[in-house]
Formats: C-alpha cells, sequence, structure tokens
C-alpha cells in the first residue's frame, strides 16, 4: 500500500513538472491594452502579438496596436525582442517596422516593454512606454490564445 501511494504521488509530481515545464509563449495572441487617459477614463486597444520562444528561452515576434478611436482606425507594428523563463516574458519592442498615422500632427506611438505572465491560454501583465515626445502612460495587457505559429 505503503509503495502504491508513493507510486502515484511520483507520477503525479511529474505530471505536474512536465505540464508547468510545457507552458509556452509561442502563438498567435489576441486581446487588449488598458490605459488610463488624463480624465482618469479608462480606455482599450486591440492588441496583438505573434510570439516565438526558442529552447533557450529567447524569444521574439511582432506586436500589433490598433487606435479605433478615430475616423479610420490607425495601427503600428513593432518588432520585440526578449526572454521568457517558465511563466514569465520579459520583452521589449525594438523596431516601428509598419505604422498608419491620423490626421493629428501631434500623435505618436509609444515603444513599449514590460513583464508578461502566461496563466494558461491568457497572457496578463503591464507595459511601460516612450515615445520621441516621453514617456507613454503604462498600460494593463490581457491577451487570450488564438492560434499556433505557422
Amino acid at each position: 500500500m505503503k509503495t502504491s501511494v508513493c507510486f502515484v504521488l511520483l507520477c503525479s509530481m511529474l505530471f505536474f513538472f512536465n505540464t508547468a515545464k510545457s507552458q509556452h509563449f509561442s502563438g498567435n495572441w489576441d486581446g487588449f491594452v488598458y490605459y488610463i487617459n488624463a480624465d482618469g477614463v479608462e480606455y482599450s486597444m486591440p492588441y496583438k502579438m505573434l510570439i516565438i520562444q526558442t529552447d533557450d528561452g529567447y524569444c521574439y515576434g511582432q506586436s500589433l496596436l490598433i487606435d479605433d478611436g478615430f475616423e479610420e482606425p490607425v495601427s503600428a507594428k513593432y518588432n520585440f525582442e526578449g526572454s521568457c523563463n517558465g511563466s514569465t516574458m520579459q520583452f521589449e519592442e525594438n523596431k516601428l517596422v509598419d505604422a498608419q498615422y491620423p490626421d493629428d500632427d501631434g500623435f505618436f506611438w509609444c515603444q513599449k516593454s514590460g513583464t508578461i505572465y502566461l496563466e494558461g491560454s491568457t497572457i496578463k501583465g503591464s507595459l511601460n512606454g516612450y515615445s520621441p515626445n516621453g514617456s507613454c502612460p503604462p498600460v494593463r495587457v490581457l491577451l487570450n490564445y488564438h492560434s499556433p505559429v505557422n
């Protein structure tokens, strides 16, 4: 009986370890970033990430932020890179690869960095941004797994 209990506990631990270890950021993720404007009102904007995670913990890909608060939606696509360790990913956008701008001379895109956390099929975290005009308000990110990387 004691041997059976030990065997079951060992199998359970191995299953848990493999499940925890197998969490992977790779995929297409869709969701929103949330921010508080100067008036204290929370807004959201669609946000997508294509994440590729290598076996050595390197993560890279592209992010797409869409601002649909204008007559025609505008967007910015950034390349990013960072590191993945377990259920934590730290990254920094490093190159603006495509952007559309509204007819607003004061408009600018924020290059983001931060730490996000994988919780099952959800990514949560906080990002900080900066632009040529200075720092940007922090955002909260919430993404859901959409599909594998092709």
